[in-house]
């Protein structure tokens, strides 16, 4: 009869033992998981955030697009919104690291990779201010190359648009009729 007891005691020290052993993998693995997406994060480089502000389209743009500073990658974009107070106004949250030197004569760019579509933040310093601008700061958006490039094309089909209309002004029937007069007093 003291068998079974004896049993029924090691019994329940193995699933006290098994137990013990699950809750030490589970408290583990949650471990190995917190510091893996701590270190996928990329949050480990001290950074700055500044605020783009522009009126124009941002197609092609997501959050955690890249930034370069001068062509070197500085950071990524963290959010695009509407400006509660003008919605007119789009902002762009970026951040970049701590030690590239943004100062208040550094401008944005929407620039596009390729043929993709996909568009990064490029930013530029013109050298006009040597003074560093603190986190949270505007920096102020400039034209996109193909904003450029199809303001120049419209500009350009306006004035073909009014070569055409001045060339048929001149060629209508009176003017014709006045030119073929020229000529026939010029052969005279």
């Amino acid at each position: 009869a003291a068998e079974p007891h004896v049993r029924g005691k090691s019994l329940i020290v193995e699933s006290r033992a098994h137990a013990l052993a699950a809750g030490i993998f589970t408290l583990l693995l949650g471990l190995a998981s917190a510091l893996a997406v701590f270190w996928l994060s990329g949050q480990r480089e001290a950074t700055r955030e500044y605020v783009l502000v522009t009126q124009k389209s941002v197609s092609g743009l997501n959050t955690q697009a890249q930034v370069r500073f001068r062509g070197l990658r500085a950071g990524k974009v963290r959010a695009i919104e509407l400006d509660p107070k003008d919605p007119r106004n789009i902002l762009i949250t970026i951040s970049i690291d701590a030690d590239m030197p943004v100062t208040k004569g550094t401008t944005a760019r929407l620039n596009y990779q390729g043929v993709t579509g996909l568009a990064y933040i490029q930013l530029n310093d013109d050298g006009t201010g040597s003074e560093r601008l603190q986190s949270d700061a505007q920096i102020p958006m400039r034209r996109s190359l193909l904003d450029e490039v199809t303001g120049s094309g419209q500009d350009l089909l306006s004035n073909v648009n009014q070569l055409v209309l001045k060339m048929h002004h001149l060629l209508d029937d009176q003017n014709q009729a006045q030119v073929s007069q020229i000529l026939q007093n010029i052969e005279k």
